[in-house]
């Protein structure tokens, strides 16, 4: 017969395994939230002058008020109003769907791109896998291939390693938040490199790290985490308040993001003959406008560290979105930019409605500029 003493301890035990188990479960639940995409009602189409061009260094979860829409969607940098009211800030969000040609002109894609995927596709292009290496060919051939196939294209292209660095090393977390860069003394200089961290969401593991080890001047910016422009060690680590954007936005009232180009952010902190050697990018989608303008005031840094962004999948039906982006890919590689690294974000993907698999949406990836050609041979 069991006696009152181990009755007493396997109570307890029993109650202490309800509360582990309670316990995890509520940390699984937390974690899965704050990767959870926001979901924002939407209730009319916004004019021009509505949007403002901001970066969004980590999206913030909230509940959904839309119950219809059966995939969550991200909220888009180019559909944030800025508007108070009652002392909040008030997102609308187009639903996935429902974006007209002017939205899609404010999101930068071009009208010739535009007028391309809409027409009819008479002679469709059969893109060759086995000789060209997944490069995305020219906007009129990209027009003629198959949603599935210019998905597959984007997926493959940014799974590939182009070139060689002889000496990559990681900076920063093991897990997210660390990123690789090459350390090579032609891509980073000790005691004589500088670094652009866009998109910081409170962790300097990476910013902390490559100053440390390589006494780097990093400049560190985010507009969203509430805290004022400071130095956070003398003549090695800044920070700004400021975003990146593809246009300049400093006037700013309430609640907006102060926003910068490349080259003001330059001019401002006296950069402008001093172009940083390493340039990392996690700026929730708003690559895909930064990166054109950039390139377009010709500022090519030597490495480019970039977590490119796709978001929902009802997204990935919008035809002419995947060419843009696949356009602006087929860009960095002819600006000389060759993938070296990429580092599968498994936690963030949505299922594909082509394959009906789970496919990736975040892409961490690490490219130098006019580095040794894998696929070729050649140094461009």
């Amino acid at each position: 017969m069991m006696s009152p003493r181990l009755r007493e301890y396997i109570k307890v035990i029993l109650v202490l395994s309800a509360i582990v188990y309670v316990v995890i479960f509520t940390s699984q639940y937390v974690i899965k939230s704050l990767r959870r995409p926001i979901v924002v009602k939407s209730s009319k189409s916004l004019s021009k002058e509505q949007l403002i061009t901001i970066g969004i260094p980590r999206a913030v979860p909230t509940v959904s008020v839309n119950r219809r829409l059966s995939v969550t969607t991200m909220v888009k940098p180019w559909v944030i109003t800025n508007k108070v009211e009652g002392g909040k800030l008030s997102s609308l969000k187009k639903a996935a769907g429902g974006y007209n040609n002017q939205m899609k002109l404010d999101m930068n894609i071009p009208v010739e791109i535009i007028n391309c995927a809409n027409k009819t596709v008479t002679n469709p292009y059969k893109y060759d896998y086995s000789t060209e290496f997944y490069l995305p060919p020219p906007v009129q051939d990209l027009c003629r291939m198959s949603l599935p196939d210019l998905e597959y294209l984007y997926q493959r292209y940014l799974s590939s390693i182009q070139t060689v660095c002889k000496n990559p090393r990681r900076f920063g977390k093991i897990t997210d938040g660390g990123w690789d860069v090459c350390v090579e003394p032609k891509y980073l200089q000790i005691n004589s490199c500088l670094v652009y961290s866009f998109g910081i969401n409170n962790d300097f593991s990476f910013d902390d790290d490559i100053a440390d080890s390589f006494h780097c001047e990093v400049h560190s910016f985010d507009p969203s985490m509430g805290a004022k422009s400071h130095v956070r060690s003398k003549d090695r680590t800044y920070f700004h308040a400021t975003g990146l954007s593809d246009v300049t936005r400093t006037n700013v009232v309430g609640n907006e993001w102060r926003m910068q180009t490349f080259q003001d952010i330059r001019t401002e902190l006296n950069h402008v003959e001093r172009m940083p050697d390493v340039v990392k990018m996690d700026i929730e989608a708003w690559e895909w406008n930064v990166l054109p303008e950039m390139f377009a005031s010709g500022h090519f840094p030597r490495q480019l560290i970039i977590e490119f962004h796709l978001w929902s999948q009802r997204y990935t039906t919008q035809k002419d979105m995947w060419i843009r982006r696949l356009a602006i890919l087929r860009d960095i590689y002819d600006a000389g930019y060759r993938i070296f690294w990429m580092n599968r974000n498994l936690v963030c993907k949505y299922k594909s409605l082509y394959t009906f698999k789970p496919t990736l949406a975040c892409h961490e990836i690490s490219l130098l500029r006019n580095g040794p050609n894998v696929l070729t041979g050649s140094n461009t």
